[in-house]
């Protein structure tokens, strides 16, 4: 088999066995066969150029489509992993995780919205937060499964504090900006471990 390079528009290969028969590469790397005459051969040469890869691009290619197949693959088995990989490289519950990353982002939002200002959209946020909490709780308090977790300990102690100064000062009390600031700053640290 003789090879021919195209220049930048690719290569073909040709057998000497059966006069006429091409082998050539398209643009994505596929090969294809053709019988020509030579004639033919000469004008789809000049008229239609066979535009290829060259080899060293459809190899990254290939490599590209394998490791996009292999990220396919992980997602799907991902899915029915009933754990995850968090960003500190821990394997934890997803329902944990979703639900500690719940109570961190509402919790958040609550804190801070300014309740002077802004009443009716800072009792909705409060309102999502302690629903978002109830449920964290119910699930996750005492669970040997997440207990010995930073991200577990962090956040108890934020919801600690929370409930701490609601129950010396009263459900409706304004929250001082140095307690505000100690729970952003827990529900930052348990984020960073979530």
């Amino acid at each position: 088999m003789k090879f021919r390079v195209l220049g930048d528009r690719g290569f073909m290969a040709h057998a000497n066995s059966i006069p006429g028969m091409i082998l050539a590469l398209d643009r994505s790397g596929r090969s294809f066969l053709g019988i020509w005459s030579r004639r033919e051969l000469a004008f789809s040469m000049l008229a239609l150029p066979i535009v290829a890869l060259p080899p060293a691009a459809a190899r990254a290619e290939q490599e590209a489509s394998v490791k996009k197949e292999e990220s396919l693959l992980d997602g799907i088995l991902s899915v029915f992993d009933p754990n995850e990989t968090t960003k500190s490289g821990k394997k934890l519950p997803k329902s944990y995780l979703k639900a500690a990353r719940d109570v961190v982002k509402n919790l958040r939002e609550a804190l801070q919205k300014d309740p002077a200002k802004e009443e009716q959209k800072f009792r909705e946020a409060a309102n999502t937060a302690k629903d978002s909490i109830r449920e964290y709780l119910t699930k996750w308090k005492n669970s040997k499964e997440v207990q010995e977790q930073s991200s577990y300990q962090v956040l108890g102690k934020a919801l600690r504090q929370l409930g701490s100064f609601y129950l010396k000062s009263g459900p409706t009390a304004v929250m001082p900006d140095d307690i505000k600031s100690e729970i952003l700053q827990n529900l930052s640290n348990a984020e960073t471990d979530l």
